[in-house]
């Protein structure tokens, strides 16, 4: 019979560096995309109301 104690380490949650690492990557990119679009609705706007103006 194995022993009641490992079972219970293996199911603790354990600190995984990578995971967070990819986590913050990916929280990054997302940022990055959101002030993507932010600059590229200014500029089709500014487009937009420049053939307007002619």
């Amino acid at each position: 019979m194995k022993p009641l104690i490992h079972h219970h380490f293996l199911s603790k949650p354990t600190f995984q560096p990578q995971k967070i690492r990819v986590e913050l990557e990916e929280h990054k990119v997302g940022e990055s995309r959101k002030l993507l679009n932010v600059i590229q609705e200014a500029v089709r706007k500014e487009l937009k109301e420049k053939d307007e103006g002619t």
